[in-house]
Formats: structure tokens, sequence, C-alpha cells
């Protein structure tokens, strides 16, 4: 029977196996076995701190999240009787914040200083033995390590470690450096027969696994971009080979781990001990609070994406772009929504005090905003005035996340194309750059000023044919 293999974080040569990405939250039991590669995947440019990248609240929370799965997934597949094969990548730190800071000063000279601490790459797996740096190609089998010996026959010439284990009571070499006898592959065994096969790293991307529709230029490229057809014939032929050698060492670890499976009977209350009746509870308490835990966790993430929405304002598009210019406008104090029936679709109509507003919203990867989607905002104002209850044409507003791949700081001064300006004169439309909607909004959801909002919607009417200038922020915090 075909073998169900998930392979976390690394790709089997060939697209042998499942692959699953490190910061999926998939189930690992319902693989046969695991090959597992312990790493720190963030898509975020981290600042630095002691010379380790240093991560922001929201990608420290979810990296921490991520790690927190797989050593929880590992820790119940080994305890399914399962086995894991552990393949040693680079020893990876970063520093991740734990929400708590510290403040020091007062008034205007109070600094708030975020506690980080390092989280590594080796926290997802669920051993305690010391990880060090090493890195080397010289390696030989250990007498206790026999298990492994077709693995090592076969795979000795294209392994290199890349750390080392300290060796402990509970964690003997398998296999070692030749010179000093350093730990770099062990056989860890578990009381529920799970077994978890620390190996020396193997590079599974080596440039003669893929074709050469490879880009070779991009040395960094993700694993995540690697599509099944660029495998060569020589990737293929190596995966398989692979993974039959890996299900025989599996075999082999299960040949070695069998018992008989406990009976139905056996479970009845009346043979089981004192302390073992108290463990059992014990057990089923602490799997509660995990379950009440897992479910507190889940609804905080959703909470943190809610609150996350306006940074959309930086970077996104189309609908999720629209809906994050809605929040804004309701924090501003609009009545926002967009509008859709039979015959039109409007991305936003704002209502307020000073009078109503029709706006549209667009996000270019590279550009300035053009002329098109004046065009579309000046039919929805048109189209919006010929309904029943509208008695006034509304005032335009064309919302513009220009060059939005890039950082606010590094984009053009020109937000929207000279064409589009001249068209916004013509028909008195205010221009809203998305990123500066992102700067009032943020202050708006920190602190909630009417009289700062209602400066705010005063700029947005008394622009007409120009781009919106808010109220700067030392004018919120003066107020």
């Amino acid at each position: 029977m075909k073998k169900t293999v998930f392979s976390v974080a690394c790709k089997i040569p060939g697209g042998f196996g499942q692959y699953v990405s490190f910061n999926s939250r998939a189930s690992l039991l319902d693989a046969d076995f695991v090959v597992f590669s312990p790493e720190l995947q963030y898509d975020y440019t981290p600042s630095y701190y002691r010379g380790k990248p240093s991560l922001a609240d929201a990608p420290s929370f979810l990296l921490q999240d991520s790690v927190t799965h797989w050593r929880r997934e590992i820790t119940a597949y080994l305890d399914a009787g399962k086995t894991v094969f552990l393949m040693m990548n680079d020893l990876k730190e970063v520093y991740v914040r734990t929400g708590d800071r510290k403040y020091s000063g007062t008034g205007r000279n109070r600094v708030t200083q975020n506690i980080v601490s390092l989280l590594s790459n080796y926290r997802s797996v669920p051993f305690s033995s010391p990880i060090v740096r090493s890195e080397g190609t010289s390696m030989i089998l250990h007498p206790r390590g026999n298990v492994l010996k077709e693995y090592w026959e076969t795979y000795a010439g294209v392994s290199r470690y890349r750390v080392h284990l300290e060796e402990s009571d509970t964690l003997k070499a398998s296999i070692v450096t030749r010179n000093g006898g350093r730990a770099v592959g062990t056989i860890l065994r578990f009381k529920s027969g799970g077994v978890l096969v620390a190996l020396p790293w193997i590079d599974f991307h080596a440039p003669e696994f893929f074709t050469d529709e490879r880009d070779e230029e991009d040395d960094e490229i993700s694993i995540e971009d690697y599509d099944e057809e660029e495998w060569s014939p020589e990737g293929i032929v190596w995966g398989k080979k692979y993974l039959r050698v890996l299900e025989s060492l599996e075999q082999a670890l299960r040949g070695q781990r069998e018992a008989t499976p406990e009976p139905q009977w056996a479970l009845d209350d009346r043979y089981r001990t004192k302390k073992e009746t108290a463990l059992s509870e014990q057990l089923l308490g602490i799997t509660s609070e995990i379950y009440r835990l897992e479910k507190m966790q889940r609804a905080v993430r959703e909470q943190l994406q809610d609150a996350g929405c306006l940074r959309q304002l930086l970077f996104e598009q189309g609908h999720r772009l629209e809906g994050a210019v809605l929040n804004a406008m309701r924090l501003m104090g609009f009545k926002a929504n967009n509008y859709r029936s039979s015959d039109s679709e409007f991305d936003a109509v704002l209502e307020c005090a000073e009078g109503r507003c029709i706006g549209e919203a667009e996000g270019r990867d590279r550009k300035a905003i053009s002329i098109d989607k004046m065009r579309q905002l000046e039919v929805n104002i048109h189209e919006d005035f010929a309904r029943e209850e509208v008695f006034q044409p509304a005032k335009g507003i064309l919302f513009g996340n220009a060059f939005r791949l890039s950082s606010p700081g590094d984009r053009p001064a020109e937000h929207f194309t000279a064409k589009c300006m001249t068209a916004a004169k013509r028909n008195g439309t205010a221009l809203v750059r998305t990123c500066d909607l992102f700067e009032v909004a943020r202050v708006l959801e920190n602190v909630r000023d009417p009289g700062f909002a209602a400066s705010c919607r005063a700029a947005i009417f008394g622009t007409s044919g120009g781009v919106v200038e808010f109220p700067t922020i030392e004018f919120a915090e003066q107020r």
C-alpha cells in the first residue's frame, strides 16, 4: 500500500510526498511518516537587534504561533507511535516580541520599550538537547545506529552536518563526526512507540535536481516557488529512491517497536491502578485546558487580523482595499458602505453632517493612479444622482494606493498621473492617497477625537481638484 508522506518546510526532489508549508496549520496525523525541516518562515522585512533579526508585533505572534503549532503536532504524532525524520538544518534565531512593554520617562519624554525574547527554529522540535552551530562533511555511523546502515551507505556522500547535539542520558549519538565524536545524528525512542530520527542535512534543492527553466540568477528563491514541472529527470529519480530508502528505514524502525495492541477489555476501570486513574484524570484536565486555550488563540488571531485591517490601506487593492477605506472613513465620522444593485456598483457611498460623497478605490503595483478610474468615478456619480432618493450630486473622492508594493517612504511623490490631476481639477474631485489615510485612521483608532475627525472631513470637503492634505498628526496630539 502506498505510504502517505508529509514533508514540512522542505520539498523532496521530484515532488514526492505531500509538501506542507511551515506556516500551515495542517495536522500530521494523516501521514504514515513525516520529513520535517525546522524553519523560521516570515513574510516580513525585519529590523536587527544584537546582530539578529527582530520582528514587530504581528509577525512575532504569527511566527511563535507556527512554532508552537509544529511542536504540538510533532508531539501528538510521536505520541501516536509514528516516525518523524528530522533534517537538521542551520540553527536560526530571531528576536520576537513577547507582548510585554517597559516604560521610562514621563509626558513627551516617555519612552516605550518592547520586551523581546530569542526564538530558535529548533523550538518547534520536542527535545531539549542543546543545539550547537557547526558545519562539516566528515562523519561516520556509530555502532548503535546500525538500523541506519542502508540510509547511510546511500546518502553519506551528500550529507553534511550544520549543527551538532549535546549527548545526555536520554540522547545518544547514532551518527558522529569522524574526529571528536560529536553527535550529528540520533534516534530518539518514546514510550508511546514514536521515533524521532535526527539526520544530517541534505540539500534537496541542488541545481541538478531542476530543469533549465529555473532562474539561475535567483539564488535566494523560496522553496514555496518551486513548481513540480521544474524538476529534472535526475531530480525525479533521486527523490523516488530517497523516498524508498526512508520507507524501508521507517519499516525497520516500526519492526523494532511493534507490540501487541491493547485489547478493548483491558481498558476497563477495574484493571487500572489508582495511579493510572489519577494520571488519566490529570491528562483529561490538561487536554481540556489545551482545547480552551486553542479556542481562545483562534479568537485572538481573528481579532488580530481584524485589528490589522487598516494596514491594508498601505499595500492592498481590489475589494480588500475598498474594505479598508470604508473602515477608515467610519473612524472619520462617515456612514460608509459600498453600494450594489442590478444597475450600479459603487466602491464607497459616504455620508456625514457635512455632505455626501461617492468614492472609488484603486491600487497599482508600480505605477501612479491613471485617469481610467476617474472616468469610472464620474459615471458612478451620474448614476447615483439619477436615483430617485438622491437630490444633489455627490462629491467625488478617488482613493489611490499607488506603487503599493513599495514601502510608503520609498514611493514617488506623484501618486496620480498628470491626466488624472487635470480631470480632478475639471470636476472638483478630491484625491486621497491611502497611505495618508492610514496615518489619519491610525490616530483615530488609537484616540477617538471628534474634533480631529471633523478637521479631517473638512479637509476632504475643502479639497476640489487636488490631493487632500489632512491635518498633521502633531495637530491631533496637541488637541
